[in-house]
């Protein structure tokens, strides 16, 4: 739903609410207020289970990172590189474009994905893997950068869970992407029909066991607070779903959609008259 800029003058409100049974909501106002409370507490619960998520995933990472050995992580990435655009680098060559979205979301039935259609087109599917702090979360970050000073179209995909972050890389023009999947997302790459080529790329490959070895415990501590939040956050999701369904019925059953559907077929018919002058 989008305001109007300018009602009355360009744009029209189509106001439903003259569509329901005023009494028949009026009969139903207590429970009515009592689901959207609950509906807002929720929702509140939901955020504040993913903040305390968050901070214990940058906790994992922050002791995670201590380890990592750079002059290892630049080679190994310096490699995916070379594998992607080439010995060769043209800079500026052509026209960027960049395009930034989200791939999956957070829902009441869990993690909601749409990457067989984002990827498609794709024939070069790279997968980075690694626990938090490894040095994935910086792959994806460069890569996008770096394709953007070539000249390229660059599709950026967001993590729903830290919009900050990115989870996927797309190159359209060279049929080519990079994932880093979230945890618990279910994907099989296999599956696309136009892919040519699968790599991956582990992060992890580039960590010292023995510095990581002083920071066990609290890496440990860091992944199950995580996990707990984390699953605390979707049970609460699913909660004020079912809340926001027995409210939205009440308001479902006091609608009249057959008026609804005239006003549809009215609104429609300005719409095509508009558009055949």
């Amino acid at each position: 739903m989008v305001d109007p800029r300018y009602p009355g003058a360009v744009d029209e409100i189509v106001n439903l609410g003259e569509y329901w049974d005023v009494a028949e909501l009026k009969s139903r106002r207590e429970e009515i207020i009592l689901l959207s409370k609950r509906v807002k507490r929720q929702f509140a619960a939901v955020y504040r289970s993913l903040r305390m998520a968050r901070m214990a995933r940058e906790d994992e990472a922050s002791f995670r990172e201590k380890g990592l050995k750079l002059q290892e992580f630049h080679r190994l990435i310096g490699g995916l590189f070379r594998q992607i655009f080439g010995p060769e680098i043209a800079w500026g060559k052509g026209f960027p474009r960049e395009r930034h979205l989200f791939a999956w979301a957070l829902t009441p039935q869990g993690i909601v994905h749409h990457l067989p259609t984002v990827l498609r087109d794709v024939a070069f599917l790279y997968v980075v893997e690694g626990d938090p702090g490894s040095g994935k979360e910086i792959v994806l970050t460069e890569l996008a950068a770096f394709a953007y000073r070539l000249g390229e179209a660059v599709e950026v995909y967001h993590c729903a869970f830290d919009p900050q972050g990115i989870d996927l890389i797309v190159l359209p023009e060279r049929r080519t992407a990079v994932l880093s999947p979230f945890p618990g997302l279910s994907f099989d790459p296999t599956s696309l029909p136009g892919l040519k080529n699968l790599g991956s790329v582990d992060c992890n490959t580039c960590l010292d066991a023995g510095v990581l070895k002083d920071y066990e415990r609290e890496m440990q501590e860091a992944r199950e607070l995580f996990d707990a939040c984390f699953d605390r956050a979707m049970r609460y999701l699913r909660e004020e779903s079912r809340f926001y369904k027995e409210m939205e019925r009440h308001y479902l059953e006091a609608m009249d959609f057959e008026r609804v559907e005239r006003k549809r077929q009215e609104v429609l018919a300005r719409i095509l008259a508009y558009a055949r002058k």
